[in-house]
C-alpha cells in the first residue's frame, strides 16, 4: 500500500479528514491526490518549513490546494 492508498482508504474510515499529501522524490504532480482524496493538500518536495506550516494551517482551517511556487 503506498501513501495515497492509505490516504484514502483513512479518508473513507474517517470521513472530513484532513490531509497532507507530499511528493515522494519527485515522482507526483500532486494530481493524483487530488483526485483521490477529496481535500487533501499537495505538498511538492523539496519544500521549506514555512510551506509546511502554511499546509499545517490550510489543514486546520479546511482550504486544500496550496497553490504553486
Amino acid at each position: 500500500m503506498d501513501g495515497l492508498e492509505l490516504a484514502r482508504r483513512a479518508v473513507e474510515m474517517r470521513p472530513g479528514l484532513n490531509v497532507i499529501y507530499t511528493s515522494g522524490a519527485g515522482q507526483t504532480d500532486g494530481m493524483a491526490a487530488a483526485l483521490l482524496v477529496d481535500g487533501a493538500i499537495f505538498l511538492p518536495k523539496p519544500y521549506t518549513k514555512e510551506r509546511l506550516i502554511e499546509a499545517l494551517e490550510k489543514s486546520l482551517h479546511g482550504k486544500p490546494n496550496l497553490p504553486a511556487t
